[in-house]
């Protein structure tokens, strides 16, 4: 494993390639994140992470910027790589400070983008009105906050910019200035949003990591989300069709009558396990395609609830196929 900082360009100003990782992996214990992973970052580079809640999204951001080394592979950064990153809970802001002095402190104008802009202007970018201006941080809306962390972010020097769920307390007018301020910028992006309709409107790309059994630390390159959805799509199939599969082996022709008392407890359990297995992949179901409808999709709180939702619906048939499996062993033959 060699982590390196080249200048791939010749000099550190602007460089061609940004980032350059080759057959990364991580793995935490027995858990394997990513495995294999191939990626180049260059200017104008826009690309997402996409994949449930804990697969390890975050965990790829912190190794490309190298806050985590790699377990193996080679991660190659430009020399002067500056990266500017949004982290998922609101970066920390002096909550004593005023709006203006946390983007210029002794001072009314900023620079983006190569020119100066007086701070109001610049503010108003992201849909603060004149009376914010001298307002303490502590006496904004959480989604202020966070509007205002987005607005310092841009005014960084940075040739690529991190952003891991930025989009959770804006409302559809600051989602709409935060991407055009990301479609604006030279540099490139690396993002995860559950929101999909924003994912899809400012990356190029998306990588999308694996969850079924056996294909633990895949990721795979996609050019956009209807690939994304496709994919998913033929991914749902082959698990119900496993799950079947899986419920006809296990499944007797009939319910046998064990040879020896069960408990209360276990008895009730085993009249009733195969009703609770097909009710809960019912609702599993049923919260995957709510996931997919067009009116969710660009809903980024419901998304957000889903992706908990869902977990714990997979968790919960999981939990049941275990227990028909333990009900079994009881059961001599």
């Amino acid at each position: 494993m060699r982590t390196a900082d080249i200048d791939f360009a010749g000099t550190g100003r602007n460089p061609r390639r940004l980032i350059e990782a080759r057959a990364i992996a991580k793995s935490y214990g027995d858990k394997i994140i990513f495995r294999g992973l191939d990626l180049f970052l260059g200017p104008g580079s826009r690309v997402g992470l996409i994949g449930p809640n804990g697969c390890g999204k975050s965990t790829l951001l912190r190794v490309l910027v190298g806050d985590e080394p790699p377990d193996a592979g080679q991660i190659l950064r430009a020399d002067g790589l500056q990266v500017a990153y949004f982290a998922q809970h609101r970066e920390a802001l002096d909550p004593n400070l005023s709006v203006v002095d946390t983007l210029c402190p002794g001072g009314d104008h900023v620079t983006f983008r190569g020119a100066r802009v007086h701070v109001s202007g610049y503010l108003a970018r992201f849909l603060f009105r004149s009376e914010h201006a001298k307002l303490a941080v502590d006496q904004l809306s959480g989604g202020e906050q966070s509007r205002l962390a987005i607005a310092r972010l841009m005014l960084r020097p940075a040739n690529l910019l991190v952003l891991d769920e930025p989009t959770n307390d804006l409302d559809l007018d600051t989602l709409q200035v935060l991407e055009d301020s990301l479609l604006g910028f030279e540099g490139a992006v690396l993002l995860v949003t559950h929101d999909r309709y924003f994912l899809d409107r400012v990356t190029r790309k998306l990588l999308a990591f694996h969850t079924r059994l056996g294909e633990e630390g895949r990721i795979s390159s996609m050019v956009g989300l209807h690939q994304w959805e496709s994919w998913r799509a033929e991914e749902e199939e082959a698990t119900i069709a496993a799950s079947a599969a899986r419920a006809k082996t296990t499944e007797a022709p009939s319910v046998p009558t064990p040879r020896r008392k069960l408990s209360y407890h276990d008895q009730r359990d085993w009249d009733t396990i195969q009703a609770r297995i097909a009710e809960a992949e019912a609702g599993l179901t049923a919260l995957r395609a709510e996931q997919d409808s067009p009116e969710v999709v660009t809903n980024h709180t419901r998304l957000v609830e889903l992706e908990t939702e869902i977990a714990a619906a997979q968790a919960e048939v999981d939990h049941l196929y275990a227990r028909w499996a333990e009900l079994e062993s009881l059961i001599p033959r």
